[in-house]
């Protein structure tokens, strides 16, 4: 039996370290239980400067932590909560100090009777950087589009109906 619960605690940790995603477990207290290669990654503390520091303190940008701490109250009562079994969307802050914009998925697990926080945290700033260059060359396009002196006609191919037409030949026409 003890081989065998070693060999799960292995199997867990070699999971756990080589996941591309911070792995991060919170007591009922919201301290920091568990903290993966990928969190040192994602917010510069290593293992050991993270475990058993309180995560709001450590991670939570200041404009956040009333929301969270009546949340969290929430959560400690019933495992339970706005953001427990959903992924959101929101900022985290780096030891540097700098906020990076992160997906947060939170479960709920129980432990001899109280609730600890299981999350699983993606960086998302590179998501956010291809959205806000696609949104610029959509604004570009717009602008070229709109400004042309030529008439322009847009056909969905599937159905040749009129998707869009510029101003120019809605003049012509």
């Amino acid at each position: 039996m003890i081989d065998s619960t070693r060999d799960d605690e292995e199997k867990l940790r070699a999971i756990t370290n080589s996941a591309l995603d911070a792995v991060i477990l919170m007591d009922s207290d919201g301290n920091i239980a568990f903290w993966n290669p990928a969190a040192e990654r994602l917010f510069g503390y290593s293992e050991g400067e993270a475990l058993g520091q309180n995560a709001r303190d450590l991670l939570m940008p200041e404009r956040f932590r009333a929301r969270y701490d009546k949340g969290f109250e929430a959560f400690r009562r019933s495992g339970t909560g706005a953001i427990v079994g959903k992924v959101v969307e929101l900022s985290a802050k780096h030891k540097g100090g700098h906020e990076v914009p992160v997906d947060l998925a939170v479960s709920s697990i129980c432990v001899e009777g109280a609730f600890w926080a299981s999350a699983i945290v993606r960086d998302i700033s590179e998501r956010q950087q291809a959205a806000r260059a696609l949104e610029a060359s959509e604004a570009r396009y717009r602008r070229l589009f709109e400004a042309a002196k030529d008439g322009i006609l847009i056909l969905d191919a599937d159905s040749g109906k009129i998707v869009d037409v510029n101003p120019f030949l809605v003049k012509l026409t």
